[in-house]
C-alpha cells in the first residue's frame, strides 16, 4: 500500500508556473461566477488571492509590488500566457542550480515552490537576469522557460506558481 501511495504521488504532485503578459483587470462586479459564487472562469484568466498576496509580502517582500489582492485579471490566454509543469524535486533540484549559477537568482531560489506571484516589476529584474546568465543555463528547459516566463511578465503581467 505505501508504495502504491508513493507512485500515485510522484504523479500528481507538481508545481505548475503559468506566465502572463498584458493583462487587464476586471472589476469584481463584472466576474462571471458559478451558482455557487465561484468564479467560473470564463471571463477572467487570473485570480490573485489576497491571503496567499499577503502571507507572500510578509515572507518573500517586492516580488509582486504591484499587485494588491483580491484582484481578477483577463487577456488573450490563448496567445499571450505560457506554462509548465515539474514536479517538486526536479524544480528543487534545478533552483539549487541556478543559485550556482548566481545570487542574481535569489529572488527566485528564495522564493516558495507552491504558491504565489511575481509581478512586472520583480520580473524584469529576473528576465535581465537570465538574459545576462543565458549562455550558462540555456541547456536547461527550464532556463528558457523562465526566461521566457519573466520577459511575458514584465510585460504588463504576471507569474503565477500554483
Amino acid at each position: 500500500m505505501d508504495r502504491l501511495w508513493e507512485d500515485i504521488g510522484k504523479k500528481n504532485m507538481g508545481l505548475d508556473i503559468t506566465a502572463y503578459r498584458n493583462i487587464k483587470e476586471v472589476p469584481e462586479n463584472e466576474v462571471n461566477r458559478d451558482e455557487f459564487g465561484d468564479v467560473d472562469y470564463s471571463n477572467v484568466q487570473v485570480v490573485v488571492y489576497k491571503n496567499i498576496l499577503d502571507s507572500q509580502n510578509i515572507h518573500f517582500p517586492h516580488r509582486a509590488d504591484e499587485l494588491k489582492g483580491g484582484e481578477y485579471f483577463t487577456n488573450d490566454w490563448r496567445i499571450d500566457s505560457i506554462s509548465a509543469s515539474r514536479s517538486y524535486g526536479s524544480y528543487n533540484k534545478w533552483r539549487d542550480e541556478l543559485y550556482k549559477i548566481s545570487e542574481d537568482f535569489y529572488d527566485l531560489w528564495e522564493f516558495p515552490d507552491n504558491e504565489g506571484y511575481f509581478g512586472a516589476s520583480e520580473s524584469e529584474k529576473l528576465f535581465q537576469s537570465f538574459k545576462k546568465h543565458y549562455e550558462k543555463g540555456k541547456k536547461s528547459d527550464l532556463y528558457c522557460f523562465f526566461l521566457e516566463a519573466f520577459d511575458y511578465a514584465r510585460q504588463n503581467g504576471i507569474v503565477v506558481f500554483h
